[in-house]
């Protein structure tokens, strides 16, 4: 029996509601602006096209939606196929093939690899040889999209559309599209933030990872940001499903670099992060990164005028989004608009003390609101 529901869409109007009902159906609802917003029964996903570029360019997000958040019926089905028609996944595997470093041994052909290794996943047993044939993929797919992907940009590489015309990537791409390809081969794979890294430095939300569940209970961070394919980041935000809330995290590891478990939650306690807040935290890259906007300067009008759109679409994706919200404060306050960053400032310092952790440049921000 084919199932309705509605997804909420933000446009340069505000918010639409697209209903969509039975399974296969699909809508597509295009605003003004170059946002495209997509959504089908079983799945749901965001896409930007750039200045100039067709639809089958946009951006798209190669991941399983039943694994990102299991609460959200939204989030179930199979893996959407507009990486295809981004031309991502042709790109993609054709890099494969030229690369001989980023090739799994006796497979010249990434979706050949890709079978391969789904069909024996599923006929492995015991625990053991599962958790071995998850390790030994990790470390695959760590090695290949380094190879394949080499160049990396912070102001290019987060969109698939610069990959492909660029060859470039950068932390949340790579961490999407890797978590994307270990679920397409049966695993249980998502995006986490990291909030202090291997070495104990601490950084607002800067970077994101991979997680792999293995199974035996622990879990992996496969980053390829790193020259090791496991690294021991020490600092992990995601949502809490015990808590029903997000929670920054302090992992404990085990041997061969597996996480056992938080200083306040277990491994299984851990979710990835849900989809809303991968779409959402896309949207802060292209608001933080646009020229003008706040990281590239000079400032203009025209650049903050974009980089608070952006920022507006992040965090009406995930409200509880505590960097989105605390870095529209920002351009609020440079565009001179101080009665509104007052108020970014105040709720962004209130989601991360609810979260157990507040940078201190949020911690400046809030203690310099004046009455």
């Amino acid at each position: 029996m084919p199932s309705a529901h509605a997804v909420r869409c933000s446009s340069a109007g505000g918010l639409e509601e697209l209903k969509i009902s039975g399974n296969g159906s699909r809508g597509v609802y295009e605003t003004n602006s170059s946002a495209v917003w997509r959504a089908a029964a079983g799945e749901c996903h965001c896409a930007w096209r750039g200045a100039g570029q067709s639809l089958a360019t946009g951006v798209a997000l190669p991941v399983r939606l039943e694994r990102v958040r299991r609460a959200d019926p939204r989030f179930r089905g199979s893996e959407t196929a507009s990486a295809k028609r981004s031309g991502f996944e042709t790109w993609l595997g054709a890099a494969y093939t030229r690369s001989p470093k980023a090739q799994l041994e006796g497979f010249k052909s990434l979706p050949a690899a890709l079978e391969a290794r789904q069909a024996a996943y599923r006929k492995l047993g015991s625990v053991a040889a599962k958790v071995a044939f998850e390790r030994e993929t990790g470390a695959w797919l760590h090695r290949m999209v380094k190879a394949s992907i080499p160049k990396f940009s912070l102001d290019r590489g987060f969109e698939f559309t610069n990959t492909v015309a660029l060859g470039e990537r950068q932390c949340l791409l790579q961490s999407v599209l890797i978590a994307g390809l270990l679920q397409r081969i049966g695993m249980d794979a998502g995006t986490v933030m990291i909030w202090r890294n291997l070495t104990g430095a601490t950084s607002n939300l800067g970077h994101v990872s991979t997680l792999l569940r293995l199974s035996n209970g622990t879990a992996l961070l496969v980053d390829a940001s790193e020259p090791m394919a496991f690294p021991r980041h020490q600092g992990v935000f995601s949502f809490n499903k015990k808590l029903g809330q997000y929670q920054f995290l302090t992992p404990t590891f085990g041997g061969e670099d597996a996480i056992t478990g938080f200083d306040r939650a277990t491994v299984t306690d851990l979710e990835t992060l849900p989809y809303s807040y991968v779409c959402s935290r896309f949207y802060f890259y292209r608001g933080e990164r646009t020229p003008g906007a706040f990281v590239n300067k000079p400032l203009t009008p025209a650049g903050m005028g974009k980089g608070i759109a952006f920022l507006k679409r992040a965090v009406q994706l995930e409200p509880q989004n505590p960097l989105a919200q605390y870095v529209l404060g920002h351009l609020y306050r440079n565009a001179g608009q101080l009665e509104a960053s007052n108020a970014q400032y105040k709720l962004s310092h209130a989601l991360y003390e609810k979260f157990g952790f507040v940078p201190s440049g949020v911690q400046s921000a809030f203690n310099g609101i004046k009455p």
